[in-house]
């Protein structure tokens, strides 16, 4: 795993600055005008001087993972990895139904989770994605979503009703404990408690 920006990010960002540049203001600066309501920036210029780009790395940061070796770091349908705040890396490690938790410097630190259906357990992980401060959500594909703290301990599990045409998407939990649900990518979101 690499903590430096993936090539294909890289290629991503180069292309998006290729393609916003036609229409741009002239003269280095920002220009902001309404089309049907909606405010469109634009912007002729990076706003980072020569030299201060995001750079892709010959070589990894940091490696998490092995073929042979400690059980800690050998990972089976690894579904995501994320840092959080304090440098730990996250790692969604499916085939054992777990997150695994790796300093900064790759060493195994801990794990949440783990295979089955009681709390904190999954049966088919989906994604992991961290949510307040260094909490983390792990979605399943049977709509629940189970919520980590910042130290990896299971807090709550919770069910979105699921429609066969559409599945709804947890996508934060709000400061007052709501959750933000997108419901369907194409008509509504919501807030539910």
């Amino acid at each position: 795993m690499r903590r430096s920006l993936p090539s294909s990010v890289a290629g991503t960002l180069a292309f998006a600055a290729v393609a916003c540049g036609g229409g741009a203001p002239a003269g280095g600066g920002a220009a902001t005008r309404d089309s049907a309501g909606i405010t469109i920036v634009e912007n002729d210029a990076p706003l980072w001087d020569d030299g201060s780009a995001w750079q892709v790395a010959a070589e990894p940061a940091v490696t998490i993972g092995v073929l042979d070796g400690e059980a800690e770091y050998q990972l089976f349908r690894a579904s995501g990895a994320f840092a959080l705040s304090d440098g730990r890396i996250v790692v969604a490690n499916n085939g054992t139904a777990e997150l695994r938790y790796f300093t900064s410097d790759g060493r195994f630190h801990s794990r949440a989770g783990g295979r089955g259906s009681g709390p904190g357990e999954f049966d088919w992980m989906d994604v992991a994605r961290r949510t307040n401060g260094d909490s983390v959500m792990v979605f399943e594909l049977d709509g629940s979503v189970s919520l980590f703290d910042e130290r990896g301990a299971f807090v709550e599990t919770i069910r979105l009703e699921l429609n066969p045409k559409s599945r709804p998407t947890l996508v934060a939990r709000l400061a007052g404990g709501e959750y933000l649900v997108l419901r369907d990518p194409e008509t509504s979101i919501e807030a539910r408690n």
